[in-house]
């Protein structure tokens, strides 16, 4: 199963979206991972599944 953990849609993305605040570990039938945090990123690679870097959101100027 895919795995986003992104607040927002990811455009070309589908699978199971998860707000990063709420990881507390890897999930156990994972097999691909959308992610751009480095906890998140080391934890899935750790357990050998594929992960991919989202880009970080672009902030705003005013």
């Amino acid at each position: 199963m895919t795995f986003i953990y992104s607040n927002d849609e990811v455009e070309g993305v589908s699978g199971a979206y998860i707000a990063p605040r709420y990881f507390d570990g890897v999930e156990p039938n994972a097999k691909k991972v959308y992610a751009n945090d480095e906890k998140i990123i080391k934890a899935y690679q750790d357990a050998g599944v594929e992960v991919v870097q989202l880009e970080a959101p672009k902030k705003k100027v005013k």
